[in-house]
């Protein structure tokens, strides 16, 4: 049976979640200001439809930040794990910092959201290799700061960006993955300092993009 969600907020104001454990539920937010969801540990199983271990829509001012979430992995070959780990949708001016994601199809998304910082992070994905990426930062999310994470074993891209602009991407360490960092129809966007490790294509791929500042990053074995 699909995992009913641990919280389901719609109005606007604070709430507060630390220090919890949750097997195969979610927090998902809509309409929040001033959330902290800190020191948690959630627990995934693979094939149970989750969207995300937490999610936000239409949120601001959210710290998430020192969580352990966990895919566990399948005794079969192919399975759909757990689909993100963090997730913003239309949401700004957020932190997500220091959490730590294993075993996720996707470690942190960002949709239409602007203004986030996401610092600290580490997201590996599944060991079957099915994890798609470390962040995905589209269409429209603008003005974001993507700093001093570790994203590591995805499928395909690490880094997406996708129809978004004016994003810092700075200090990160990507490893062992199809493609290094993608952008898609993006520009204005700042990449720097980055480190990619075991890319099998690309380290960075550029596609209908203009106006991207792309500097100091060390790219080997790709």
């Amino acid at each position: 049976a699909r995992p009913r969600a641990m919280l389901a907020a719609q109005e606007p104001g604070q709430i507060v979640i630390r220090n919890s454990i949750f097997r195969n539920v979610q927090v998902s937010v809509i309409k929040a200001s001033q959330a902290v969801i800190d020191g948690n540990t959630f627990t995934l199983q693979p094939d149970q439809g989750l969207s995300a271990a937490i999610e936000f829509f239409f949120s601001s001012k959210i710290r998430i930040s020192g969580n352990n979430i966990i895919g566990e992995s399948s005794p079969k070959m192919f399975f759909n794990p757990a689909s993100n780990g963090i997730a913003l949708l239309m949401s700004d001016y957020n932190e997500v910092r220091g959490n730590t994601i294993f075993g996720s199809q996707n470690g942190i998304a960002l949709l239409a959201s602007s203004n986030n910082q996401i610092s600290g992070n580490t997201w590996t994905g599944p060991k079957n290799r099915l994890g798609w990426g470390g962040i995905g930062i589209e269409r429209w999310s603008n003005n974001n700061v993507i700093e001093n994470n570790t994203f590591e074993n995805a499928g395909s891209a690490i880094l997406l960006i996708l129809q978004s602009k004016n994003n810092k991407v700075s200090n990160n360490t990507l490893r062992n993955a199809g493609l290094g960092i993608v952008l898609r129809v993006t520009s204005g966007n700042i990449i720097t300092g980055n480190t990619l490790e075991y890319i099998l294509e690309d380290g960075i791929r550029a596609y209908r993009s203009y106006g991207n500042f792309i500097s100091n990053n060390q790219i080997s074995h790709a």
